[in-house]
């Protein structure tokens, strides 16, 4: 067992010695082929750059098309390795291949403008005669379009963009790019940002029906919202108020809550009845009475009266006065009548003969 693991290791150790021969030599390769790399000298840069502007003004003109172009000056940048030759006293740049795999960090920033200076003539025209376009970007739709006409250009076609980064009516792009050269009334096309949120506005509901309200709102996208009555003059069912203003800008499918006329309330119809004189009727009578034209009996009280126990004496409502239908009459009648021990009478005599002050206030009565 010990000799067979003696055995792998052995390999893996040949194996690893092997790559790392490989590796000594790629990286001899690497710096080799740099060496032999050609530096490219400042000028010849420059003048690389200078052959690939001409060919891209060439291309230009060659294309018809209503806007004339002129490539004035353009920013560069380079990412390159940067080194001083003593002999030439020159700096020399090395750009890196499309195979290279050099880390960022490892190259230098280079960054220069490149700008075309006029010759005896550009495209037939003097350089001179072509005015800069201004910089439109985030201006507003009609601040834009007073800037281009007072820069002696036209305004060219305007197209809209769907966007939420910026605010509507905002240029987000021009054709002419800004500072550009161009002729004199040579048109200029803006791109104007629109909002992707679809706006509508809201109409007066005020005075419609409620039917023909929903109809309104369903015609233009928005939505029925909560409906409430509130009394009003107005006829039953009728707009009267709304939860957004009329003409106000909202997005589609926005909720609008409405408050309608209230249906009036039928009057109700009361009837009434005249109340009868129940004086002198017993109790029994006067309930009888009362209840044959629906009124209710009240409070019965009880009072001293010569008249007849339990006759009714007085009435809470007088006699003939209209009352409605379930109105309720407070009774009095007369109590019963007390009897008294004529033994205790007979007492009670002649102590007030004797002391004619002093009375027997402990009479019961029967």
């Amino acid at each position: 067992m010990v000799e067979d693991y003696r055995v792998k290791y052995d390999s893996l150790h040949r194996n690893f010695i092997a790559k790392e021969a490989e590796i000594g030599e790629l990286k001899t390769n690497v710096k080799r082929l740099q060496l032999e790399r050609s530096n490219i000298p400042p000028d010849r840069l420059i003048s690389s750059f200078g052959d690939a502007l001409e060919k891209m003004q060439i291309a230009l003109s060659e294309k018809s098309t209503r806007v004339k172009y002129l490539v004035s000056d353009m920013e560069v940048e380079l990412k390159a390795n940067v080194a001083f030759n003593d002999d030439k006293n020159e700096i020399s740049y090395q750009l890196p291949k499309l195979d290279d795999t050099l880390p960022p960090e490892n190259l230098s920033t280079i960054r220069f403008r490149i700008k075309m200076l006029p010759g005896e003539e550009v495209s037939g025209e003097e350089i001179f005669d072509y005015d800069e376009v201004p910089n439109l970007h985030d201006l507003m739709l009609d601040d834009a379009k007073y800037q281009i006409t007072s820069k002696g250009f036209t305004v060219g076609e305007i197209s809209y963009e769907g966007t939420n980064r910026v605010e509507p009516g905002v240029v987000l792009s021009q054709i002419p790019s800004p500072f550009s050269l161009a002729a004199p009334k040579s048109p200029v096309d803006i791109t104007i940002a629109e909002s992707t949120l679809k706006l509508t506005k809201v109409p007066n509901l005020t005075g419609l029906s409620l039917e023909e309200a929903e109809e309104v709102l369903k015609s233009i996208n928005l939505e029925k919202g909560n409906i409430t009555e509130r009394k009003s003059e107005s006829p039953p069912n009728t707009v009267i108020s709304q939860s957004v203003k009329a003409d106000e800008e909202v997005e589609i499918a926005t909720v609008i809550d409405l408050v309608v006329a209230k249906e009036k309330e039928k009057p109700v119809d009361v009837k009434l009845t005249k109340v009868p004189n129940l004086t002198g009727l017993s109790l029994e009578e006067a309930e009888e009475v009362l209840k044959s034209i629906n009124l209710e009996k009240g409070k019965i009280t009880e009072r001293k009266s010569e008249s007849p126990p339990n006759t009714v004496i007085k009435q809470s409502i007088e006699a003939n006065k209209e009352v409605k239908i379930g109105s309720m009459i407070n009774i009095v009648i007369a109590a019963k009548q007390r009897k008294i021990d004529p033994r205790l009478r007979r007492s009670q005599t002649n102590l007030r003969r004797t002391n004619p002050r002093k009375t027997n206030k402990n009479v019961k009565a029967l």
